[in-house]
């Protein structure tokens, strides 16, 4: 994947692939407190589009995961992380075909955490 410019205010940065796999990570603050599931409906929602479901959610304490499939068939995976107000968010969206992101979402979700 190749790095895109970042975002104007600092806050993320987008990823492409050649086979038309993206990867968003981005962070904010949840300055209207509506926390944690409410955010995780809001990216489930925006990743699946319309036509398209969430068919797995997740969570514990301060994370969510939902992934799924837009109207498309494209595959998506993201992940929510909150700490305070700060929210840090990753989006992962790949090709049905391009079965090599199944395990690159597990590790990435794995990994994916926010520093102290």
């Amino acid at each position: 994947m190749k790095a895109q410019a970042e975002a104007p205010n600092g806050d993320g940065r987008v990823f492409r692939g050649a086979d038309g796999a993206t990867l968003t990570v981005f962070g904010r603050n949840d300055v209207l407190n509506a926390g944690i599931d409410a955010t995780a409906k809001e990216v489930a929602a925006d990743l699946a589009g319309r036509g398209g479901r969430t068919t797995y959610a997740a969570g514990r304490g301060n994370w969510r995961v939902v992934s799924g499939a837009d109207r498309a068939g494209t595959i998506f995976y993201g992940k929510v992380l909150q700490r305070g107000d700060q929210l840090a968010i990753f989006q992962l969206r790949y090709p049905k075909t391009a079965n090599r992101y199944q395990s690159i979402a597990a590790r990435m979700g794995a990994c994916f955490s926010m520093l102290k």
